[in-house]
């Protein structure tokens, strides 16, 4: 009996310890010179020093931070910001992957100083963009601090033709929708909006009570379910999308209440006409 006992503690003595790696894990679970990553499905695996849950095949949520393990995602909250496989810098603009459309997306609004170097390229006509079309809100590719702002007073030809530059393309309606409509009514979700998510009217007036267009992306709370910025209010969105010779366009604009400002908002415009509250943004497919 004793000999059997001996035996037994031998083996459970040599026997050897589990890999840790890739390893299901909580936060603070992982042995001595592991991590624990949290990925993408809100799951955690222990990873070696210096490395992301990339190691096991999982994507992290934020490579290199620590997640507190009892914290929900805000569902107001932009993902991760960081560069997509699937969707890598390109044309010195910003992609983002949408898995409702499985398309990248631009990020933001296109703004005027990145519209400006299609100017210089000559990609598209003079008579396609920086027209005064009676609308209210004054063109942004003059020079300055404007050329920040969504580019405006464009046609659908003139956004196309950027979009054909930087190798892309305008979305169509049921794509840009598919992006916007992901959470909900709104790109965040079903909650109204208002200016703490959207460049809108909000009862004191067209842009927030300031009268104008704003940059790209001063409203995270407002980020669609895959980061988009703006989807809703500051400048309505072209499409590819035409109604006889009229263009689709979607999501609202600055002078816009909560009602118009919905992943469903729709307009039409002249398709060769230039307005001030138009703006776009391009999509491409992923690798």
């Amino acid at each position: 009996m004793i000999r059997l006992l001996l035996l037994l503690l031998l083996f459970v003595a040599c026997r050897p310890f589990p890999d840790p790696q890739c390893a299901a894990c909580e936060i603070g679970g992982c042995p001595k010179d592991y991590t624990c990553a949290i990925t993408d499905g809100a799951r955690g695996v222990c990873v070696g020093a210096g490395e992301t849950a990339a190691a096991c095949g999982r994507t992290s949520t934020d490579a290199g931070a620590s997640t507190d393990a009892g914290a929900s995602t805000d569902a107001g909250a932009e993902r991760d910001a960081g560069p997509d496989e699937r969707c890598p810098p390109h044309a010195a603009l910003d992609w983002v992957y949408s898995e409702a459309a499985d398309l990248c997306f631009t990020r933001n609004e296109v703004t005027a100083a990145e519209f400006a170097a299609c100017v210089a390229a000559t990609c598209t006509s003079e008579f396609d963009y920086n027209a005064f079309s009676g609308s209210f809100q004054e063109c942004n590719l003059d020079g300055g601090p404007f050329e920040a702002m969504p580019m405006n007073c464009l046609s659908q030809i003139g956004a196309a033709n950027f979009c054909r530059f930087v190798d892309a393309r305008l979305p169509t309606e049921q794509e840009w929708y598919a992006e916007a409509s992901a959470r909900g009514r709104f790109p965040w979700g079903d909650d109204d909006a208002d200016c703490t998510r959207a460049i809108m009217d909000d009862g004191t007036g067209p842009g927030c009570g300031k009268g104008e267009l704003v940059e790209p992306c001063q409203r995270p709370a407002g980020n669609s379910a895959s980061g988009l910025c703006d989807m809703a209010g500051n400048v309505w969105e072209l499409t590819s999308d035409r109604d006889g010779p009229d263009a689709i366009a979607l999501g609202g604009d600055l002078t816009d209440t909560s009602a118009f400002v919905g992943a469903d908002a729709r307009t039409k415009f002249a398709a060769n006409g230039r307005y001030g509250r138009l703006g776009f943004r391009c999509v491409r497919a992923p690798r």
